[in-house]
């Protein structure tokens, strides 16, 4: 891949600058061969997660050591070309003991429809890391992040707005933790010294394909600005720093596992955890940059049970089937603006055939730029909007 440029600044990571020098090892001289041989061979394979953590070159740049970002970031995506071995077997050895379970546990296939980023603050030389399993070194979506996802998608159902919202360590915050709702507790479980276990496990969810990431850049433009310490005030003579980051592709596809603790009522408790957890997939994304529209996923296929999948359209439970159709996703083009209601938080979208869909202005300020001292200009231009329904309700705006 060729190195752009922007703004005068190559990307980091790619061919060395001026004044760079030459590239030196931090690995013993055993192990380096060791490693170079495994990355020449097909038939080898390197651990990704090392790749990313442990085996990154590095180069003297102005007298200072600077980690080789483009090379590592390359040399993990060999490492998953040649890892689909390894996401296969996962994936077999987890079927077999749910399969054992029949109805206490299931498996929900989703997809990316968007990108997603995952664990940007990965203890890694090449600052931007990502979420690679220490023991398989395969990107997957954490079990603990999708069950944390599935509880703010029920508290914002239940109660409005998550408890993540809330500003850190405000009694408003703490007012909410005290008065969670009783079915979120006991679906979800509660923490501390009186705490339970919930009713459902969340298990990671396994790629379909182990190479599923891309490339990505941000690029900051008030980089000393945004320095811990540093204040120095932006300005436009600044230039951007692009820093290359690992995101999931869309289309990627995962499989997602939901275990029942009990024996009782398991059927139900599933129930449960599946519709929320799709929602918040659909709604509120998994992941960082969900505000840029990051993170969001849409169901393939869920199983009435065990681990043999099936499309959602053939579910037995008609109560499954209505879970599912209400995260189902489709796009809307033309739409305008019919009515807003500030104080309500409501803003009413209608699409060319004449059908309406809701939104909260708060949300479509926050997460998509539709600033509310302008919708009534907006709705006076007719302007049009690409629009992303779930149901009646809006999950996504953009302008055409």
């Amino acid at each position: 891949m060729p190195t752009k440029t922007h703004g005068g600044a190559k990307r980091p990571g790619g061919p060395d600058r001026k004044g760079s020098g030459p590239a030196f090892p931090v690995l013993p001289e055993s192990t380096r061969r060791i490693v170079i041989k495994a990355r020449s061979e097909a038939k080898l394979q390197v651990h990704p997660w090392l790749e990313l953590s442990k085996f990154v070159e590095w180069k003297a740049e102005q007298e200072e050591a600077t980690p080789n970002k483009r090379a590592a970031y390359n040399n993990v995506a060999t490492a998953l070309q040649r890892a689909q071995s390894t996401a296969d077997a996962w994936r077999k050895r987890r079927s077999r003991w749910l399969s054992a379970l029949g109805a206490h546990a299931r498996t929900i296939e989703v997809e990316a429809v968007a990108p997603c980023v995952l664990w940007l603050g990965a203890p890694t030389p090449v600052e931007l890391g990502f979420c690679l399993h220490h023991t398989y070194g395969l990107p997957y979506l954490p079990g603990s992040g999708l069950k944390g996802l599935a509880r703010a998608a029920m508290r914002r159902e239940l109660t409005g707005v998550p408890v993540v919202d809330r500003p850190k360590g405000s009694e408003q915050k703490k007012e909410k933790q005290n008065s969670d709702p009783k079915e979120l507790l006991e679906l979800f479980g509660e923490g501390g010294d009186k705490g339970q276990a919930g009713r459902v496990d969340f298990l990671d969810g396994i790629p379909a394909e182990a190479d599923c990431l891309e490339l990505e850049v941000m690029s900051p433009h008030h980089f000393k600005y945004y320095q811990q310490g540093k204040r120095d005030e932006p300005h436009d003579c600044e230039d951007p720093r692009p820093l290359p980051f690992l995101r999931i592709r869309p289309g990627s596809k995962f499989e997602i596992a939901l275990v029942a603790r009990e024996t009782n009522d398991s059927e139900k408790w599933l129930e449960q955890a599946q519709r929320y957890l799709l929602l918040g997939l659909a709604e509120l994304g998994l992941g960082a940059k969900t505000s840029s529209g990051y993170g969001v996923f849409q169901v393939v296929s869920s199983p009435a049970g065990g681990a043999t999948s099936q499309p959602a359209s053939a579910q037995g439970s008609a109560a499954r089937s209505h879970a599912t159709s209400q995260t189902e996703r489709r796009e809307v083009r033309g739409a305008v603006i019919e009515k807003f209601d500030l104080q309500a938080d409501l803003l009413v979208f209608r699409d060319p055939d004449g059908n309406c869909f809701e939104a909260s202005v708060q949300e479509c300020e926050k997460r998509f730029s539709i600033k509310r001292t302008a919708l009534g200009q907006m709705r006076r231009d007719h302007a049009r909007f690409r629009i992303v329904v779930v149901g009646q309700k809006v999950v996504g705006v953009y302008k055409e």
